[in-house]
């Protein structure tokens, strides 16, 4: 397999899950500065639907209903993110294999 290289704007914080990540997947075939840059958007997305969570969680239990509905359509923008870029990632292969490590990284978000 192929080390996929992580892109340089990718914050130094996340570059150990990448990494991590990065060896789930299998590039063979596949442009390897594609499937990073996807993998990487699927990181700084999944840390923006985190930080984003942790607010909305604040704002109700606060008793923000302004905050909730802002936070909250945040929260939906991010995992829409977080969802196309695994989306992507997935059709990178035609087997089934892409698809179930993507399916797992959202699991993790619900």
């Amino acid at each position: 397999m192929a080390q996929l290289d992580a892109p340089a704007y990718l914050p130094e914080a996340l570059r150990e899950r990448f990494e991590a990540m990065a060896e789930q997947l299998s590039c063979h075939g596949i442009d390897r500065e594609i499937v990073a840059g996807c993998l990487a958007q699927y990181l700084v997305s999944e840390q923006q639907y985190l930080r984003v969570t942790n607010r909305l969680t604040a704002a109700m239990s606060r008793g923000d209903e302004d905050g909730a509905a802002k936070w909250g359509a945040q929260q939906e923008r991010s995992f829409r993110q977080c969802r196309a870029a695994a989306a992507t990632l997935a059709q990178f292969r035609r087997d089934d294999r892409m698809k179930e490590i993507c399916e797992s990284w959202l699991r993790h978000l619900a």
